[in-house]
């Protein structure tokens, strides 16, 4: 029998309300930036991705792609745990070099360490760790299907737009990254 959708609800909420607690507390202690692209390219594709998810999902059956399990929610709550800890490690480890937003940095650092000498961008593998674990916790539907594939997408793009940067300020050191940390977002698989 599954747990209480509520209890499951509030087990979500409050892993996400520590990632974004923690994100807020450490936004305003990064370096300065010194370059930036334009707000089109850094944005322009988010406007049209969310009107796309948010007319679809319209269209969209709301139905379960699975039943509703304690099985399922315990799984998804360890795997949105999971993704919490993970973007939170990555963000501390990034430290004032972080960004919300793909740029670069007064002496902008090259970090290799703790979870980037696995994957490349670790934040975003949080996110989507934790993203797909609210889906199966919360909503193992349709919907929820195309939610994390619309946030893979968005992901996606921001990953070439950092990987761009990254390649463009360190071109030898980066380009060696790459080599020894193969994977951008999920190891063995992306």
């Amino acid at each position: 029998m599954p747990m209480p959708p509520q209890t499951a609800a509030w087990i979500i909420q409050l892993l996400w309300l520590v990632f974004c607690a923690y994100w807020l507390i450490n936004a305003f202690h990064n370096k300065k930036t010194v370059y930036r692209p334009a707000w089109l390219v850094q944005r322009g594709y988010l406007l049209p991705l969310i009107i796309f998810g948010v007319i679809v999902t319209h269209w969209l059956p709301s139905r379960r792609v699975c039943p509703l399990s304690l099985t399922g929610q315990t799984v998804g709550i360890v795997l949105c745990a999971a993704g919490v800890v993970l973007a939170i490690w990555a963000r501390k480890i990034l430290g004032k070099n972080w960004s919300g937003n793909p740029e670069i940095k007064a002496d902008h650092e090259l970090i290799r360490s703790g979870p980037y000498g696995v994957v490349r961008h670790p934040i975003y593998t949080g996110l989507l760790l934790g993203i797909f674990g609210s889906i199966i916790t919360l909503w193992p539907t349709w919907r929820g299907i195309l939610w994390l594939v619309l946030s893979l997408a968005f992901i996606a793009v921001r990953v070439r737009q950092e990987e761009a940067l990254m390649t463009h300020q360190f071109p030898d050191g980066y380009a060696a990254y790459r080599k020894s940390v193969r994977w951008a977002l999920l190891p063995y698989i992306i």
